[in-house]
């Protein structure tokens, strides 16, 4: 009986801890290898803007098919005024003219989040979920904080018509000046987006990689995922 339960419980342990290095191989932020899907663009990806001359902003809406099956998972939405500078006057702004840039996630994408929290008042704070900005090599399925975009218009918490922001200045009394996003502040630097996506029972993970040079230009760079 011996001789069958040993060899038995060898093969359970095995095959357990295969298992388990499947589930833990790590995905860093920048890094490709054979299980990923990469691609890569020639030339970088940058936004297209129109321009509404009377109301002086410019905007502009693009697309990413992340995993190639011809469905776009990530538009990319940007609205910014032409004399926009720190100071600019947000008091006169609506919900529906108000400078910001988010991305809209679809077939189920998600993206790595961070929570800013803004001081309202009385000791209290207002908390924000916005797109966080990852450093090269960033583990990145150690990364708790993921969230879609789903969420009402109506809504200044870091989401806007189905997007949320890298970065936003809406007219709203909490938002302290200067404190517009993760991103606001990046110049000549080049970041990741963190991104997700469940398959059945697990999800797979990868990045964007952006080159952001200052508040309103940026360039989609690559991306990759696990396959």
């Amino acid at each position: 009986m011996k001789k069958i339960v040993i060899p038995i419980l060898i093969f359970l342990l095995t095959l357990n801890s295969c298992k388990k290095d499947k589930e833990e191989t790590p995905v860093f932020a920048g890094d490709i290898n054979l299980e990923m899907l990469h691609y890569e663009f020639n030339p970088a990806l940058q936004i297209q803007f129109q321009t509404d001359s009377l109301k002086k902003i410019k905007f502009g809406i693009d697309s990413i098919d992340i995993d190639q099956d011809n469905s776009f998972d990530i538009l990319i939405n940007q609205r910014i005024y032409l004399d926009w500078t720190d100071d600019f006057n947000r008091y006169y702004l609506s919900r529906n003219d108000f400078p910001f840039i988010g991305l809209e996630l679809k077939n189920g994408f998600e993206v790595a989040i961070k929570i800013i929290r803004f001081p309202i008042g009385q000791g209290a704070f207002y908390s924000v979920a916005m797109v966080d900005t990852i450093p090269y090599q960033t583990k990145l399925n150690k990364i708790s904080d993921w969230r879609n975009s789903e969420m009402p218009s109506v809504s200044y918490g870091g989401y806007y018509n189905n997007s949320i922001w890298l970065w936003g200045a809406p007219p709203a009394s909490y938002w302290m000046f200067g404190s517009y996003g993760t991103w606001y502040r990046l110049s000549d630097k080049e970041m990741f987006i963190g991104i997700r996506k469940k398959y059945d029972t697990e999800y797979k993970v990868g990045w964007i990689k952006v080159k952001v040079y200052n508040y309103d230009k940026f360039e989609i760079l690559s991306y990759a995922i696990e396959k």
